[in-house]
C-alpha cells in the first residue's frame, strides 16, 4: 500500500495524506503509549510532534468502519541546532 506519513524521519511535524475521507489514525510510542489519535480527511494533514521525544512511533490507520489498513513507522529526529 501507500505509505501515507511523511516526512520520515521527521521533526517537528508529521503530514498524512489520504485518498480517502473518515480515515483514523493512531500514533504510539515504542512503550505502547498513544501519542495522538485524529480524524483524517481526504488529502493533507498535519500533526504536530514538536513536544514529543526523539524515537521510534508507530501508528495505525483505520477505515469507517474501524478495519486496521496500515500499519508503519515513523521516526522523530533530534533538530540540528544551527
Amino acid at each position: 500500500g501507500q505509505k501515507m506519513i511523511y516526512p520520515n524521519p521527521g521533526i517537528d511535524y508529521c503530514n498524512t495524506k489520504s485518498s480517502m475521507d473518515e480515515l483514523q489514525i493512531q500514533i504510539f510510542n515504542s512503550s505502547g503509549v498513544l501519542y495522538s489519535s485524529s480524524g483524517l480527511q481526504e488529502g493533507n494533514n498535519l500533526i504536530h510532534t514538536v513536544s514529543w521525544p526523539t524515537g521510534i512511533y508507530l501508528y495505525r490507520i483505520y477505515n469507517s468502519r474501524q478495519q486496521l489498513i496500515q500499519t508503519g513507522k515513523w521516526i522523530r529526529t533530534f533538530c540540528k541546532k544551527t
